[in-house]
């Protein structure tokens, strides 16, 4: 949203355009998540049932599970993307920065686990 100007609106736009070019997984779960923003925790419960979790998917996996309330799901898939090899010292703090502020994250801000993998502000 704040890339877009704080229009979550404009996002949704963007993507659908591209989810008009590439209906990979990776896409899918992108609109799992932005179906579990709109509320329509079904239709992102069906989508995360036809997907393969994999590394380019699990920040986004996170952000979906913690709109949809399930917590420890959530956390799991943060944990993946956080601990894994794939990040550079640079990134992982970038990731870990974007997360604490992510709003698609906030259910999972008050949990420990949370602050015990993304660290605390100014970190």
């Amino acid at each position: 949203p704040e890339a877009l100007g704080g229009k979550p609106e404009r996002g949704r736009e963007y993507f659908e355009r591209a989810w008009g070019l590439r209906k990979d997984d990776f896409m899918k779960v992108l609109l799992a998540c932005y179906e579990a923003r709109d509320g329509d925790a079904e239709a992102a419960r069906r989508l995360l049932a036809e997907i393969e979790p994999s590394p380019a998917s699990w920040y986004n996996l996170a952000c979906t599970h913690a709109l949809l309330g399930e917590r420890d799901r959530a956390l799991e898939y943060l944990k993946l993307d956080l601990e894994s090899d794939r990040h550079t010292p640079a990134t992982l703090a970038r990731q870990k920065r974007w997360a604490r502020k992510d709003p698609d994250l906030a259910a999972l801000h008050a949990d420990e686990r949370f602050r015990a993998l993304v660290g605390a502000d100014g970190e």
